[in-house]
């Protein structure tokens, strides 16, 4: 499954990136097919979802640096490859290290909890003689 997943994304985050720069596109058009950098650039924000919120602030730094319109033919080309970058870093490097973190996290705690259970179980507990005072008992009966 994860494979397919990783081949999924790579291929068509891949598409996107490729198709706008061979498949002429119509910036001011709303037909998806005419608008194919648009299209890409939605595309890739969706593909890369939470890390792309980022790359909005990153994005209109870029085109305001290099002077680029944010309906631009350009401007919409450099909002897919931040977003493209950023679904990169997110989904091939950010999660599977914070699957792993949690993953050790979770066989710490568990080596733990078993280890508690074990030794609470393996402890020796003394029988308790009902003539003799118990521990909390002796405590209140040293201050007498």
């Amino acid at each position: 499954m994860k494979i397919a997943l990783t081949g999924f994304w790579l291929m068509l985050s891949s598409a996107c990136v490729v198709l706008p720069v061979f498949v002429p596109s119509n910036v001011f058009s709303s037909e998806p097919f005419a608008n194919v950098v648009g299209t890409s650039a939605v595309t890739m924000f969706i593909l890369s979802f939470p890390a792309s919120l980022l790359g909005l602030p990153i994005s209109m730094l870029l085109q305001s640096a290099f002077a680029l319109g944010q309906y631009s033919l350009m401007g919409l080309y450099v909002n897919t490859l931040v977003f493209f970058a950023l679904g990169l870093c997110q989904w091939f490097w950010a999660v599977p290290r914070l699957r792993a973190f949690t993953a050790e996290a979770r066989a710490a705690r568990e080596e733990s909890s078993e280890t508690r259970v074990g030794e609470i179980s393996g402890m020796a507990m003394p029988a308790f003689d009902d003539d003799e005072l118990s521990p909390v008992e002796r405590v209140f009966d040293e201050g007498k």
